[in-house]
């Protein structure tokens, strides 16, 4: 059983293309792997020494395999989740009910949902860590995030393209994921959410069209993540030519 889920996950990530930094003999950056890149800024790691071997480390060995094995359990569950549309029935007297009696797989996908969110929200607050100290731009540890770092590196290095694709990133997907990310930390899990949807739409009888934009909220995760991991990719080399880029 293990193997074969083991497999199952494997095949997914082939399937799917989800790629992550520590497949050191995959040629992501151009016929280089994410530690080759890391090269080119030999001048960056020279000035911080030690916090970028930890940083970079995390980023690569870490951070974006658990976004790639979260992911693969995204798409893994997905099939099997509960689907509002599918599993309403009517009653004699015609009213339709849509039910949500959730079951193991529709858990474990929410929860591996909201584990990928976090994930890539971490990633790009190393990100963030690596940036501020390479950049010296004087954040507190305790004060580093992302998008207050990116929008200051913008303002003092407003001309480089590396600069400008991270401040559109950041005021783009990343506010998206984070707005996402937001509602499961802060708010409520995403089981919650959709059965408090479920409970207001039966509360005031919302018609087909109600269900079938919470079914697609739903269902859109998988393809949403996808995108925000391959944007971590992007994003790594970004970072990684900014620091070449800047040391010049």
């Amino acid at each position: 059983m293990e193997l074969d889920y083991i497999k199952s996950l494997n095949d997914i990530a082939s399937r799917e293309g989800l790629i992550c930094l520590d497949q050191h003999a995959l040629n992501i950056f151009s016929g280089q792997n994410a530690l080759q890149l890391l090269t080119v800024a030999e001048k960056t790691r020279a000035r911080i020494k030690a916090d970028w071997d930890w940083i970079t480390m995390d980023l690569v060995n870490q951070a974006s395999s658990d976004i790639v094995f979260s992911l693969k359990n995204v798409y893994f569950y997905h099939p099997d989740i509960n689907n509002f549309i599918n599993e309403a029935f009517k009653h004699e007297d015609g009213l339709v009910v849509f039910t949500y009696s959730q079951t193991l797989e529709d858990k474990r996908y929410l929860y591996f949902v909201g584990i990928t969110l976090e994930k890539l929200y971490s990633f790009w607050d190393r990100i963030g860590d690596l940036i501020n100290i390479a950049c010296s731009l004087g954040f507190p540890e305790d004060s580093v995030y992302f998008a207050n770092v990116i929008d200051r590196l913008y303002k003092l290095h407003s001309t480089s393209p590396n600069a400008q694709w991270l401040k559109d990133f950041k005021d783009s997907d990343y506010t998206k994921l984070n707005q996402k990310r937001k509602l499961v930390v802060h708010h409520r899990g995403l089981y919650s959410h959709f059965l408090k949807a479920h409970l207001q739409g039966m509360a005031h009888n919302e018609p087909l069209q109600y269900w079938k934009e919470l079914q697609k909220e739903k269902d859109e995760y998988p393809e949403f993540l996808k995108n925000q991991l391959k944007q971590t990719i992007i994003g790594f080399e970004k970072m990684v030519l900014l620091f070449k880029e800047l040391d010049g």
